[in-house]
């Protein structure tokens, strides 16, 4: 019926549809065989020239070389989007997406999160692929594992993304093979964080690292925030916070001592910790940045199938903060 409504003669619905969600037929990116998406291609093939004022697309659980080139040519075609999101989606190369997302003058917004790509890459590829776009970029989101490394490759070289203009960025760093790999990965995210740091006002960092490797002692590596000089947000999304997991971003945070005059909000994300004198010491770092009206966010970011493990969280974290406590400056989120 909306289709139809969308399709009929003279209709003006079209021009008030802002955002777009294409979600394609795999579940979970398990191959769908081709003929499942006759019906989702021809209701794009009908609707998108209807679509005139369109600013968001997000993609969900395609296969990208499935989608015919008339029907990207028409996606292309809409030149007023400003926010495009890539979530659970299949692609030969990384390049094939990034000359896609290239082709949006206007694009603000970039998110890239569990691609499942095909064929290895490197960031001398991709910045080959399409040089000097991005122009209009201020926000990025990425989501990095193996096959998506030559990303934060390519941004830790300021290739392909034009860092100096971003100011907001937000990672979800899966370190979860050996320590190699891991000191790669964060090597990439300091040398991000160096150039990008001046101009960055948001920076969320979602670092899964197995607590092993916290306890290497080849693991030193931490990166650091002494550019960070505009910086208004600051967020740690973490699944499970372990003593050695909150000493590192205790860490991190020491780094911002004499440069976190601006910082307005810190946001933490939490499941459980299993210490609560070391949220006490986080309690402590916060106190010694340079700004006395900061906002600290904690916030239980999945829900315990037993309860009384959420409670005691909660517990916790009531008695950890005393000072913020104090100033009404701390705020936990996600409790009924």
């Amino acid at each position: 019926r909306f289709m139809e409504l969308v399709k009929a003669p003279r209709s003006r619905l079209g021009r008030y549809i802002q955002r777009i969600y294409i979600e394609g037929p795999e579940d979970s990116l398990t191959d769908a065989p081709s003929q499942h998406y006759s019906y989702l291609i021809s209701d794009l093939q009908e609707v998108l020239p209807c679509l005139t004022n369109v600013s968001e697309i997000e993609m969900v659980s395609i296969t990208w070389n499935i989608i015919p080139h008339e029907v990207k040519i028409q996606m292309e075609n809409l030149t007023k989007v400003k926010t495009l999101s890539w979530c659970l989606v299949r692609v030969d190369r990384l390049d094939q997406l990034l000359v896609f997302s290239a082709g949006f003058p206007r694009l603000q917004t970039l998110r890239i999160d569990e691609l499942r790509v095909k064929a290895a890459s490197s960031y001398q590829s991709l910045s080959y692929s399409y040089p000097n776009q991005f122009a209009s970029l201020r926000a990025l989101s990425l989501f990095v594992e193996k096959s998506t490394m030559p990303l934060l490759s390519a941004l830790s070289s300021n290739v392909v993304f034009p860092v100096g203009n971003i100011d907001t960025l937000d990672l979800w760093i899966r370190c979860w093979d050996t320590l190699a790999y891991s000191l790669e990965t964060l090597g990439y995210l300091d040398s991000i964080l160096k150039d990008i740091g001046p101009t960055l006002r948001v920076l969320r960092l979602r670092i899964n690292i197995f607590d092993s490797l916290l306890d290497d002692p080849g693991f030193e590596l931490l990166p650091s925030l002494r550019q960070m000089v505009n910086l208004k947000s600051l967020q740690f999304m973490r699944w499970v916070s372990s003593s050695r997991d909150l000493m590192w971003i205790r860490n991190i945070l020491r780094t911002m001592s004499f440069v976190g005059y601006s910082l307005e909000s810190i946001h933490f994300g939490f499941w459980m910790v299993d210490n609560s004198n070391h949220l006490a010491l986080l309690e402590q770092e916060i106190l010694e940045l340079k700004t006395t009206n900061i906002r600290v966010i904690v916030e239980r970011l999945e829900r315990s199938r037993w309860e009384p493990l959420d409670m005691e969280l909660l517990k916790i974290l009531k008695v950890s903060f005393p000072e913020l406590s104090r100033r009404g400056q701390i705020h936990l989120v996600g409790w009924d």
